[in-house]
């Protein structure tokens, strides 16, 4: 999804590595001196709000990001102005914790209700 919302940007303490989260499910590892293409890229990371974050751990070796998906939800059209959606949850959310290792994004530990 090429609009998608970001839901978070860091910046690592090397002043050249910045990390994305954003609602097209994506957490992006980028090197600021050559933006045309993420250095890492893992796309299987469900972010159904744009409050979703992403940090990195204080030795800058784990990122943790939050996921959060929406069940049965349903798209809403306003039939007055024929414009716009929304998405209204119906049986509510999961939701989770991932502890990715920096290098790879490979998940290392996770909580939540997923």
């Amino acid at each position: 999804m090429a609009n998608a919302a970001v839901s978070s940007l860091k910046y690592a303490r090397d002043n050249h590595t910045l990390l994305s989260r954003s609602c097209d499910d994506t957490v992006k590892l980028w090197d600021v001196r050559n933006l045309k293409h993420p250095v890492l890229v893992r796309s299987d990371l469900p972010n159904s709000e744009e409050h979703c974050d992403a940090v990195f751990s204080p030795d800058e070796e784990l990122i943790a990001i939050g996921t959060v998906r929406l069940l049965g939800a349903v798209s809403v059209l306003n039939r007055a102005t024929q414009i716009g959606t929304s998405v209204v949850p119906k049986k509510g959310l999961k939701s989770s914790l991932k502890i990715l290792k920096r290098s790879t994004f490979e998940t290392v530990n996770e909580v939540g209700n997923d």
